[in-house]
């Protein structure tokens, strides 16, 4: 079974058709890089795909849900059971610390995983960062703890929408590095929009998207 799945997904924003019938699967364990130009719609497919908005036309499936079938609590109980989400921009809550920030995700399913959570810091060598709040980090530092608390829940699938795209080369190649580490320990399928060729060429597949529709 695909963990993840688009099937014929059509898109209009303001009369403007920015996704012509795009469809892709996801497997377990599967490293897919989306590549494609600005403006192509590699971030609106990424936001449907993480159920962040409905699609015009079309189906997206995590696993046997279908996504549009969900509302409210159910979605977003969904969502952080099955969904990991790292983004350009970290969206840390700035006035929670290291630690709190990590169990975010096991909070909103009533857990308390404090022990999983220093494991997975320590790992990405932030275990004397942990009471600090996300504005006495650096950038490369605030993408790590983002990239923690995505694999808290253990996700089926992570999303991730130009992750290192705000950091420099050392830290672009750390972030990646211990995201694939990650996924792979926990067996997540991974879908990577970037536009950079070298971390694309890292996944098992890369597709390409242009004007809305993937391209060979």
């Amino acid at each position: 079974m695909f963990v993840l799945q688009a099937l014929d997904i059509h898109h209009t924003f303001s009369s403007t058709e920015v996704l012509k019938g795009v469809s892709l699967q996801l497997q377990p364990g599967e490293t897919v890089a989306l590549t494609g130009p600005s403006g192509s719609g590699k971030s609106t497919l990424l936001h449907l795909l993480a159920g962040l908005e409905k699609p015009s036309q079309g189906q997206v499936m995590w696993g046997d849900a279908e996504v549009s079938t969900l509302k409210g609590t159910a979605l977003d109980r969904l969502r952080n059971q099955h969904i990991g989400l790292v983004f350009q921009q970290h969206y840390l809550l700035s006035d929670l610390t290291v630690l709190q920030n990590a169990l975010v995700p096991g909070w909103i399913q009533a857990r308390h995983p404090q022990e999983e959570a220093l494991e997975l810091l320590a790992r990405v060598g932030l275990s004397h960062r942990l009471q600090h709040y996300p504005s006495q980090l650096s950038g490369g530092e605030r993408q790590r703890v983002a990239l923690v608390r995505a694999v808290m829940n253990r996700p089926e699938v992570i999303l991730a929408d130009e992750p290192t795209g705000n950091l420099d080369q050392h830290n672009t190649q750390e972030v990646m590095k211990l995201l694939l580490e990650l996924a792979r320990e926990r067996g997540s399928g991974v879908l990577l929009v970037t536009h950079d060729q070298a971390l694309a060429s890292r996944a098992d597949r890369v597709l390409k998207l242009l004007d809305g529709s993937l391209v060979n």
